[in-house]
């Protein structure tokens, strides 16, 4: 390589979809047609020895801390635990701060790092997206809501943590039109 010559950093893309099986969708031999998926699937390297957890947020402590999931404070769904795990090591219910992100990383390396979506690692201000390592960000705090403007907790469990944040501050309302997949616009 020339000494004035650089290489571009590549850039990607990470989807967590849940309460869907690996083979429902069309990338993975699934009937459910969805030919983004397939393009991104296509034309991108796709992750086929990853754990996970039979939890979502197990998982999402997995996949942005690379790190098993008690390493990283998500030894169980936060409202989940049992007496004798409530806030014992493993079981913050937070993603820890025993564990880099991957985004702390990659900010580290250049890149500029965006989240979009579910968050359900932690409430407080110390636990959010931006708090580790997401520069911009839209996102809801908790683990079921409404996709809708109405923030409506899906479950009694989760009604402290509908929460929706951008940037790192709560949006307090949200426009009538508001719909979940539409979001990936908001960030700014």
């Amino acid at each position: 390589m020339e000494a004035n010559s650089y290489q571009r950093q590549p850039n990607f893309l990470l989807i967590v979809v849940d309460d869907m099986g690996y083979s429902d969708c069309q990338p993975f031999g699934g009937e459910i047609k969805t030919p983004y998926m397939q393009q991104l699937a296509d034309n991108g390297v796709c992750f086929r020895h990853f754990h996970t957890s039979a939890l979502c947020a197990p998982t999402r402590a997995m996949l942005l801390s690379g790190c098993d999931n008690h390493d990283a404070g998500l030894g169980n769904m936060p409202t989940a635990h049992a007496t004798n795990q409530y806030m014992q090591p493993g079981y913050e219910g937070y993603l820890n701060g025993d564990v880099l992100t991957l985004p702390e990383i990659l900010k580290g390396a250049g890149y500029h790092t965006y989240m979009v979506g579910k968050w359900h690692l932690g409430e407080q201000e110390a636990w959010r997206p931006h708090a580790r390592g997401f520069e911009r960000t839209f996102s809801f705090l908790g683990g079921g809501v409404s996709h809708f403007y109405d923030q409506r907790a899906l479950s009694a469990y989760e009604q402290p943590h509908t929460k929706y944040t951008e940037n790192g501050k709560i949006v307090e309302n949200l426009p009538e039109d508001f719909f979940t997949p539409r979001t990936t616009t908001r960030i700014r």
